[in-house]
């Protein structure tokens, strides 16, 4: 049997690439065996309706005049879902690949019908997870998909269960201002976590204790994660607030801008934390060359007091038969003294000095 070449095996590698058309509902994400499970939420100011379902085509194909609809789709392996929400709302084939096609950045783009918006969202304190959620804001409707269950939406859930709470007075782009601000509130919360344990280890640092630079560095890893979650957010909001927005009410308008405002500062204090870790390991690697340098004068001190012995015990150690002192009835003990004096002289002049 032959083995394929490096070629062959090159080749074949390009016509799978090829495959991958523009507009594949190809699920590029890690979450690959989630069900596909759909949860709407129909609510106006006097009620609220929820139903978890399995198949798009059993979902409600109407919507009454002034009612909001939530649909929440949690799994993105199945195309034929995929292409049954872009069907049914007019929603274009690119953007559909954008869903399945997870990217680690926010961006937004203003349809002709509809908003659509991907992010990373990034939640969690003891164990941070990562996953791409993308949101379209249309007339009526709010669909949200995500990859996996249990994300940063569960307040959203218990406002709406709530007659009096405001996103129920309120229309769908109310509703995805609230999505919106708990993707930020949650990376934020990440964000703040982050830089708690930062501050613990500079004052473990101060105290001149040991601490753990490869926790340091996947703190600053994290970092990073939390910026690719926010720092697109800035030109996101101008696309929301700009001249060319047809989908958010006026009266949203600031409620997103002071999501801009929150953004900032938490893109500041990831600067902030990022020279944290920076000067943590200057002063780490600081301290480790001072350690070592304590460690070469003790060494050389040592070096210094046993040179002059040596020379005498390797000057005496010569197979000469003729050496002054050699037959002396105290000619040991009084190396040994002579030693002792050289090894005296030698400590006080550098203890005289503050060499140690």
């Amino acid at each position: 049997m032959n083995m394929p070449t490096r070629k062959n095996a090159q080749t074949f590698h390009v016509e799978a690439e090829e495959v991958r058309t523009p507009g594949s509902l190809i699920y590029t994400g890690e979450y690959r065996g989630i069900q596909t499970e759909l949860e709407v939420y129909q609510f106006d100011s006097k009620s609220l309706r929820v139903e978890k379902y399995h198949r798009p085509e059993d979902l409600p194909q109407t919507s009454e005049e002034g009612v909001v609809t939530w649909i929440n789709i949690i799994g993105l392996n199945d195309p034929k879902v995929i292409s049954y929400f872009g069907q049914r709302f007019g929603l274009h084939e690119m953007h559909l690949e954008d869903i399945v096609q997870v990217n680690r950045h926010a961006k937004a783009i203003l349809a002709e019908d509809y908003l659509m918006s991907e992010h990373y969202m990034i939640f969690g304190q003891k164990e941070i997870h990562h996953e791409s959620v993308v949101l379209f804001l249309l007339k009526g409707f709010i669909l949200s998909f995500q990859e996996c269950p249990g994300n940063v939406f569960d307040g959203i859930r218990r406002r709406l269960q709530d007659a009096s709470s405001r996103v129920r007075q309120k229309k769908e782009d109310y509703l995805y201002y609230l999505m919106i601000d708990a993707l930020v509130d949650e990376a934020v919360g990440v964000l703040k976590n982050l830089v708690y344990q930062l501050d613990d280890m500079e004052r473990l640092m101060l105290d001149e204790s040991q601490i753990d630079m490869r926790r340091a560095y996947e703190i600053k890893r994290e970092l990073l994660n939390v910026k690719s979650a926010l720092y697109p957010l800035d030109g996101f909001v101008s696309v929301l607030t700009g001249e060319q927005n047809h989908v958010l009410g006026e009266e949203i308008l600031p409620y997103v801008k002071d999501v801009e405002d929150h953004v900032a500062q938490a893109i500041r204090e990831i600067g902030r934390a990022a020279d944290t870790v920076e000067n943590m390991n200057q002063s780490n690697m600081a301290r480790l060359s001072n350690q070592m340098n304590s460690i070469m004068k003790v060494l050389t001190i040592f070096s210094a007091i046993f040179i002059p012995l040596n020379f005498l015990t390797g000057m005496y150690g010569m197979n000469f038969l003729h050496m002054p002192f050699l037959k002396h009835p105290y000619a040991f003990y009084g190396f040994l003294l002579a030693s002792i004096a050289i090894v005296t002289i030698l400590v006080s002049y550098f203890k005289r000095k503050n060499w140690f």
